[in-house]
């Protein structure tokens, strides 16, 4: 049964994300946010279409100081319009605010983000978003750089930025019913040895956290029924509300069609997931109303191909289907890695 422990909750009380709040990754090119005003407004119209096509929350990736201050006036705009609320990432690696010695920056970006976004009822926070990929060795580190942290530093690290935004938090909402739900953000791979490893080392020191209300996990995987027993094992091993903060599948070697029943498949899982109390949300990766060569503007090559092979326009979109469609062609870009049916984490997860 569903308890009170697997949900999240609004500084109000109401419950946050689960089945009533489907929730879509959204990367404006270079970082513009404008775009989701209408065009009336100078953007494109992008929160206004979002919302017709059944969603109810972005989930947005701050990366610099001076977009925090830009996304306030306009998530304000959009939830008052069309009640879309925005989950913003807090990353201090994207802000490139990680110090053990000198905090100032980090104090500064805070207090930033806390003022300019999280102190709203209609903003939803998570701390980090794969940074632990970009630790020393770690996937998507360059050689020889890094995090300068260890991994259990890491983890003591972001607990440590958790913790420090709920007491900028509290200060702000003095007098509310309760404090905002902080979520800790964090890809898993399952394609190997490691991976396995890493997803157990990884849970322990999830567990000696104190300032995490709950995990959004990015993964791509394939079967879709492997997102039930994923939700399934991190619930039961963490006894912490879980969220898919990024699920897809990507149009290489496929049709617009099997990656629009793909996703509403996976939506269809994670439902009952919620219901069960496995999963507290998820949001589909990624909205994307660009065309071929405008994607990601400034970004880099690997970037721009997940636009090309994610993105999910918003012309084509159905009024019967929560997802929209996309005819983008993806068939001179690489394939990207992506789990398949997985040994490894099937005997991770036996028990169930």
């Amino acid at each position: 049964e569903q308890t009170q422990d697997n949900l999240l909750f609004y500084p109000d009380g109401t419950k946050m994300l689960g089945e009533l709040e489907p929730g879509i990754a959204y990367n404006p090119r270079a970082d513009n946010y404008k775009l989701l005003l209408d065009e009336k407004d100078g953007g494109y119209g992008d929160a206004r279409k979002i919302v017709a096509s059944g969603f109810k929350v972005i989930r947005v990736y701050l990366s610099s100081a001076e977009k925090i201050e830009e996304l306030e006036g306009i998530s304000k705009k959009i939830y008052e319009q069309y009640g879309l609320k925005t989950y913003a990432i807090f990353s201090p690696y994207s802000l490139n605010v990680i110090d053990k010695k000198n905090k100032i920056y980090l104090y500064d970006a805070i207090n930033k983000f806390v003022e300019h976004l999280a102190v709203y009822p209609w903003v939803l926070v998570q701390v980090g978003n794969e940074d632990h990929y970009y630790l020393k060795g770690g996937m998507l580190a360059e050689t020889n750089k890094g995090i300068p942290l260890t991994k259990r530093e890491y983890y003591e690290y972001y607990d440590m930025v958790a913790g420090l935004l709920k007491t900028k938090i509290n200060e702000k909402i003095s007098g509310k019913e309760w404090p905002k739900s902080i979520l800790l953000g964090q890809g898993i791979h399952l394609d190997s040895e490691r991976g396995e490893k890493e997803l157990e080392e990884s849970i322990e020191l999830i567990k000696q956290m104190k300032n995490i209300d709950g995990l959004a996990i990015n993964a791509y995987l394939h079967p879709p029924k492997l997102y039930s027993v994923l939700t399934r094992y991190l619930s039961e091993r963490l006894r912490m509300p879980i969220v898919l903060g990024e699920f897809g599948w990507s149009r290489y070697n496929s049709t617009p069609e099997t990656q629009r029943e793909f996703n509403r498949e996976v939506w269809s899982i994670l439902g009952q997931g919620m219901q069960k109390g496995w999963c507290a949300g998820g949001f589909v990766f990624t909205y994307d109303d660009k065309k071929e060569g405008d994607e990601a503007s400034g970004s880099s090559e690997a970037s721009k191909a997940y636009d090309r092979m994610f993105g999910i326009k918003g012309s084509l979109l159905t009024t019967k289907s929560v997802y929209y469609e996309s005819s983008i062609d993806t068939s001179h870009f690489s394939e990207l890695s992506q789990s398949t049916d997985d040994n490894v984490f099937w005997r991770a997860a036996q028990q169930f």
